[in-house]
């Protein structure tokens, strides 16, 4: 018998490394993925880097510098983006708000992600009351427009970078509750399952060992495309002063800062929203193609 399981075990392994080696392949095919994921693995550095590691422009105010122009025009490397309305470096300040605005968008994601997937799979799995809870909720939540609900939720809350999280978080749970659902009901009667049930095993047991391996896949690409629409919702809710207070930093409060200077410095406002166009953009791309890479119906 060991020799057999040692035979099959064998001739697994080598299926599992094509299938995922066909998934990276698919994944990594294209050249948008490729700088995408680049830029991504970029921006996650400049976050872990510690705010004492940046200098003191970034955070002290200067203001005969008020409004100095970016050193790309003037063919200098310092103040390499402007300075802002208090003298101080745009360039350094982005690089600091990456930590934050990564933070609340990764933090947010990773709850809604719990808290959706775990709705998604009791509602499927239950069914009955359960199902009807979840999926009243879920079309309650769906009902009211994101942004006027994460500003209503932030205005209750308090303007903090928890208050944050917690609200995009719960703004977020709705889309995967729906996509788990559907997801899980196509796999609830499957064999595996029916085995599992004759084998005495509990429903924790079942939800956790069987059902969410199999809905994997979905939440990773979820997560990725998600990450984006926080950044640009947490983005949005900072630009309208409702979000992170000074002296914490995040490219929409830097838009914000800068929204009343934007005739005499324009940069103020232009490098942060482009730094915000571009993480969403590479989010959305790495998104893309992971959903083409974990597609059943892909072949390469």
């Amino acid at each position: 018998m060991s020799a057999l399981s040692e035979s099959l075990r064998a001739g697994r392994e080598p299926a599992v490394q094509s299938v995922w080696a066909r998934r990276f392949g698919v994944f990594w095919r294209s050249w948008e993925t490729r700088i995408s994921t680049l830029l991504l693995l970029v921006m996650i550095g400049v976050a872990l880097v510690p705010t004492s590691v940046w200098p003191d422009t970034a955070f002290d105010s200067n203001l005969t510098l008020r409004h100095r122009e970016p050193g790309l025009l003037m063919g200098t490397t310092d103040y390499l983006f402007g300075a802002d309305a208090l003298g101080r470096d745009v360039f350094f300040r982005i690089l600091m708000g990456t930590k934050l605005t990564l933070l609340i968008a990764g933090l947010a994601t990773l709850f809604a992600t719990i808290i959706g997937s775990a709705a998604g799979l009791c509602a499927a799995y239950f069914r009955g009351w359960v199902d009807m809870v979840v999926s009243r909720l879920v079309d309650i939540m769906l009902a009211f427009p994101i942004l006027l609900l994460v500003l209503a939720l932030v205005a209750a809350l308090g303007q903090s970078v928890s208050s944050v999280i917690i609200v995009l978080a719960l703004s977020g749970w709705a889309g995967y509750a729906r996509v788990i659902r559907s997801a899980t009901l196509s796999l609830v009667e499957r064999e595996f399952v029916e085995a599992a049930r004759c084998t005495g095993a509990r429903s924790g047991h079942i939800l956790l060992r069987h059902l969410l391996p199999n809905v994997a896949s979905p939440i990773l690409v979820l997560s990725t495309l998600n990450l984006a629409s926080f950044i640009l919702t947490e983005s949005s809710v900072s630009f309208l002063g409702l979000g992170p207070q000074p002296p914490a930093v995040t490219w929409g409060a830097l838009i914000g800062d800068g929204r009343n200077y934007m005739y005499d410095a324009w940069w103020a406002t232009l490098f942060p929203g482009l730094a915000i166009i571009l993480t969403v953009l590479a989010f959305n791309l790495v998104g893309d193609a992971m959903r083409d890479a974990f597609d059943p119906h892909t072949r390469q």
